[in-house]
């Protein structure tokens, strides 16, 4: 059963990059939309939709288009999730259930952990500590890798705490 769940993930995963790489940008409105949101009401400035481009605010000339909808890390995360912990859960009619879970999870941490990521951007960039385009570019990568890691490593410690106690009380997962 395990690896019907690993192929389904797999197949996930693939749609959610052909989405994010050959389609329009509308269809990463479900991820967008929601960043765009908690970045707007955190750093209180307006963002405007415009098709092809993404959520753009004048006010701190930003745009969170496609570059910055943070699918790569959804993909990964989710494929973390359901590698390290389907298999640990022993009934088969959980695992469907179980790996919508993952699904939900996976999308939730990302929107939280991309609208984090997208307003520390924002205020580092503030600082003015980078000299030229190349050092803020750099300074804006280095705070998402950074952000993403913790965001990937506290996320696993967690399923692991939860997989590790249900296992010694013999609860169900969900």
């Amino acid at each position: 059963m395990s690896y019907i769940i690993y192929g389904v993930a797999a197949a996930i995963a693939l749609g959610l990059k052909y989405i994010h790489t050959y389609l329009s940008i509308d269809y990463l409105l479900f991820i967008l939309k929601p960043v765009a949101s908690l970045v707007e009401k955190a750093m209180n400035s307006p963002f405007d939709y415009y098709p092809e481009l993404g959520y753009v605010s004048d006010k701190l000339s930003v745009v969170i288009g496609r570059e910055c909808a943070g699918i790569n890390f959804f993909i990964v995360i989710f494929l973390m999730l359901t590698i390290s912990f389907a298999a640990k859960v022993r009934g088969r009619k959980d695992k469907p259930l179980l790996m919508t879970y993952f699904l939900a999870v996976s999308y939730i941490v990302t929107i939280i952990a991309n609208a984090s990521r997208i307003i520390t951007s924002i205020l580092v960039l503030r600082l003015g500590i980078a000299a030229d385009i190349k050092q803020a570019v750099l300074l804006h990568q280095s705070v998402g890798v950074i952000f993403y890691f913790v965001y990937l490593a506290c996320t696993y410690y967690l399923f692991s705490y939860l997989i590790k106690r249900m296992e010694v009380t013999n609860e169900e997962f969900i």
